[in-house]
């Protein structure tokens, strides 16, 4: 049995700049699952993740209530309304998994809106007259598309950072067992966590 003597995990509160931080944090999880993700989707989740530090209150909004406000609000904040939908979706089931728990609400439910909800605003930032809102269209896009796939990213930038909760090893050790994140993998060895030997990489408690 051995023992890892790492750097403990980063803070957020430590780093200033939140969005280097981030951005930091999000290329090493898409590195260690090696998923490659256009620049401009890199940009646009390092944007959500620094703006979620400094306000998490939006999570207290129903998934239901912000989709008929999309549905039901003016035609010209359809858009608006869809990217806080796919954003709050995303996050929700990545990051805020124990919100989703408390409601009830299960992933694969808020995985169909949010791939949905991007996907649509994709379409209509595409035929906007807005040249900013057109320029979204493929980062729109391409969430949609791989919805699932980023999700597992920030899971990784949750357990990497001061996101991730508690630090129990019995939690760290719970968590792992259910997202295989290599960053909470990262955070358990450095807490003494050791790996038996013919276990096929699974950790165990020391």
């Amino acid at each position: 049995m051995g023992s890892h003597s790492e750097a403990p995990s980063p803070r957020i509160e430590c780093h200033r700049d939140l969005s280097a931080f981030f951005y930091e944090t999000l290329s090493k999880a898409l590195s260690s699952r090696r998923i490659e993700a256009p620049q401009h989707t890199e940009c646009y989740l390092v944007g959500l993740l620094s703006a979620l530090s400094h306000d998490a209150s939006v999570v207290t909004r129903t998934l239901v209530e912000l989709r008929c406000e999309a549905e039901l609000g003016p035609r010209e904040h359809r858009l608006e309304k869809l990217r806080a939908l796919g954003d709050q979706a995303l996050s929700a089931s990545s990051l805020f998994e124990a919100h989703l728990e408390r409601q009830g609400v299960s992933r694969s439910y808020v995985t169909d809106m949010g791939m949905s909800a991007y996907r649509t605003a994709s379409h209509l930032a595409s035929a906007s007259r807005r040249s900013h809102e057109r320029l979204k269209a493929e980062v729109f896009f391409d969430l949609g598309d791989r919805f699932t796939t980023y999700a597992t990213v920030l899971e990784d930038v949750r357990e990497a950072t001061a996101l991730g909760g508690g630090d129990d090893l019995l939690s760290l050790f719970e968590r792992y067992q259910k997202t295989q994140s290599p960053a909470l993998l990262s955070r358990m060895l450095s807490q003494g966590v050791w790996t038996a030997p013919g276990g096929e990489g699974e950790p165990e408690p020391s």
